[in-house]
């Protein structure tokens, strides 16, 4: 069987409660919110896998895991991304973490390289994201330029990541369905 796999952090679903509320005061917007249980931070994407593979992910991942002490993350701010296009692609969450989670990630693409798999890192560097929303295009093309909300926010949300998990993604006709195939819990 084969198996669409990425590797995430979960956000705590008090801090998804927070974005979701804050998602909410933008009901004009032309998006398709991400269901609170589908909110997470991608470290790695790797795709299509096979049974045999995903095992082999599982227990790379739960090897770096046991290497990296567990790391904060602050969430500081909501935008519409990625920087720069119009129309933009998505709503975001955007988030920074500290060398620990740098050194951390550097060690999981290393070791699922070694795996043979190829990897695709969502963002290089400390800057993370999570997807919000995504954007209708064909709508958000309707709106006049000055009619556009601003959706621009500076947060800081705070939370210490305790694992990593590797997941599988299901795309259905209303968006993906995420199963945590394996929770890597990260070194206290």
């Amino acid at each position: 069987m084969i198996h669409r796999i990425f590797i995430a952090i979960k956000i705590p679903g008090k801090i998804q409660d927070q974005l979701l509320g804050i998602c909410r005061g933008f009901p004009e917007l032309p998006v398709r919110w991400t269901r609170k249980e589908n909110l997470h931070f991608t470290l790695l994407f790797i795709g299509n896998a096979s049974d045999q593979e995903t095992a082999e992910i599982c227990k790379a991942a739960k090897k770096v895991a046991s290497l990296h002490p567990r790391f904060s993350i602050e969430i500081n701010g909501i935008d519409y991304g990625p920087e720069g296009k119009l129309p933009p692609r998505m709503v975001w969450a955007k988030a920074a973490a500290g060398n620990d989670f740098s050194e951390m990630r550097r060690d999981l693409e290393k070791e699922i390289s070694n795996l043979g798999m190829h990897l695709t890192s969502e963002k290089k560097g400390p800057m993370l994201h999570a997807t919000l929303g995504r954007v209708r295009a064909w709508q958000w093309s309707k709106i006049e330029p000055e009619e556009r909300p601003e959706i621009k926010q500076n947060l800081s949300l705070n939370f210490i990541a305790s694992s990593i998990e590797v997941m599988e993604s299901k795309l259905k006709p209303k968006g993906p369905d995420y199963t945590v195939l394996e929770e890597a819990p990260l070194e206290q």
